[in-house]
């Protein structure tokens, strides 16, 4: 973890050049160890071995891709502790954006599809957006776009066919546990990085199969200074266009209603029963 506090409370940085004798968990309170980097080490703060704190077994050591990640936002962005005063419920947002009220989790290890849902609901139902920005980029030599591969599905058309994967692996179990994309589409997103086009993020927008099936926003999300998080939760043209087609589909019906049967088209291969005469 990059963030733990001081006997009164405040929060403390591990950067280069600081060295901090008493520094403490924000979850569990216990004393952590200072380790200010060497080498290609980063500096960071440690729970001692015999910690049972499930916060600092899953924090202590990050991938190099998170903490970049992280480093895309300002220090006090990140790792912010939150606490619900009614259930006692504590979780450390990856990242803060306090001027719109926004969570972004990075997620580069599995998570356990529990531990999923209580993040998102913890943040939803106090009133905070969040998005999951998961860590789908593949070592192989044969992957094109991570742990994705084409999908030459039969329920995408138009511009969104060539924006429609599925799993090369096995899913993430986890996100098929969250709100419906669409429904909380201005408070929950899922984006992923697949490592092909540089610090860049795709939204998923549409699924199939519990997300054994995934269809990506045409617009792409690149991490940088700037990155305006808005960007996470727009409404997508696919909705737009899901729900154009599904408007048509109704009126059609409700205009069909009101044809005369005998000016309404006939179903091809449709027979007639023959009569027999005795």
């Amino acid at each position: 973890m990059i963030v733990a506090y001081d006997k009164q409370g405040n929060r403390l940085y591990a950067g280069v050049g600081k060295k901090y004798k008493e520094c403490f968990c924000p979850v569990c309170g216990e004393e952590l160890i200072h380790k200010p980097g060497k080498g290609e080490r980063r500096p960071h703060f440690a729970h001692k071995g015999n910690t049972e704190c499930t916060y600092g077994k899953d924090k202590d050591h990050k991938s190099d891709w998170h903490i970049r990640m992280q480093e895309y936002f300002p220090e006090e962005a990140r790792e912010v502790r939150f606490d619900d005063k009614e259930t006692g419920e504590k979780h450390i947002a990856d990242i803060f954006v306090e001027s719109c009220n926004t969570v972004l989790e990075i997620q580069h290890s599995p998570i356990d599809p529990e531990e999923f849902l209580s993040r998102t609901l913890f943040h939803l139902k106090n009133g905070r957006r969040i998005a999951w920005l998961f860590d789908e980029s593949s070592d192989s030599e044969n992957a094109s776009f991570g742990k994705f591969k084409k999908d030459d599905c039969e329920w995408e058309d138009g511009i969104y066919a060539q924006k429609s994967f599925k799993w090369a692996y096995k899913r993430r179990k986890a996100i098929t546990r969250g709100p419906d994309l669409k429904q909380a589409f201005d408070s929950y997103s899922i984006c992923v990085y697949t490592g092909t086009e540089g610090d860049v993020f795709h939204r998923i927008v549409g699924e199939h199969c519990l997300f054994d099936y995934v269809t990506f926003s045409l617009d792409n999300i690149e991490m940088s200074e700037n990155t305006n998080i808005e960007d996470f939760f727009r409404y997508d043209l696919y909705w737009v266009l899901e729900d154009r087609k599904r408007i048509n589909a109704q009126s059609y019906q409700k205009i069909s209603t009101y044809i005369p049967v005998a000016y309404r088209p006939r179903y091809a291969g449709r027979k007639r029963k023959r009569r027999f005469y005795g």
